[in-house]
């Protein structure tokens, strides 16, 4: 399998990225295999690339752990404006298309986030083991707390009305504006201090 093999996070690894592997280690020990960013395409060859990749993978107890920042849930932590709209809509559509990729590859997907306790997380991965191979499909609804449904149907909440705020005529023409503002301030600027030198 591709990926970085093992619990020893990398060194430029987020913080929840680095909590995840502690949760691993709590719940099932040092000895259990896991590998790290590896790509969807491993576990489903039908996926168009290797640039998308889960954070991750126990193949021995089938579970794929996604550790899910604030990006994942609001605009603008990496991008502003109008654009960051655009990137949280994108990035809950990749996200839910991974989370499909998994469980048909017939592996349980687990989300943690920071408003998970590592306590929780624990059980989460070990309800996730439990669980019988049939009911894969249905893990994420039995095993999620009521919390996380009720995130992610905020975020697609959220997401889609802000995919209607982007584009819309009003929005543009105010982009326009604040940009001219900008561009007249710059330019005032640049004269004041062409006559102070």
């Amino acid at each position: 399998m591709r990926g970085i093999h093992g619990l020893r996070p990398k060194r430029k690894a987020s913080k929840l990225h680095k909590r995840v592997a502690a949760i691993i280690k709590d719940a099932f020990g040092t000895t259990v295999e896991a590998y790290q960013e590896v790509p969807v395409k491993e576990l489903s060859p039908s996926w168009p690339d290797y640039r998308s990749k889960f954070d991750w993978v126990l193949p021995d107890l089938m579970i794929v752990i996604e550790a899910h920042g604030d990006q994942h849930y609001r605009s603008g932590v990496f991008s502003s404006a109008a654009g960051g709209f655009q990137r949280l809509a994108q990035q809950i559509a990749a996200d839910d298309a991974k989370q499909v990729a998994a469980e048909d590859a017939g592996y349980s997907y687990i989300v943690i986030n920071n408003e998970i306790t590592n306590d929780d997380a624990a059980r989460m991965l070990i309800d996730a083991m439990k669980m019988p191979e049939s009911s894969r499909r249905e893990r994420t609804k039995t095993t999620a707390p009521d919390y996380i449904k009720r995130m992610k149907e905020a975020r697609r909440r959220y997401a889609q009305k802000m995919r209607r705020r982007v584009n819309t005529p009003e929005r543009r023409k105010r982009d326009a504006e604040r940009r001219r503002e900008w561009s007249k301030k710059v330019r005032e600027r640049y004269r004041k201090q062409q006559r102070n030198s």
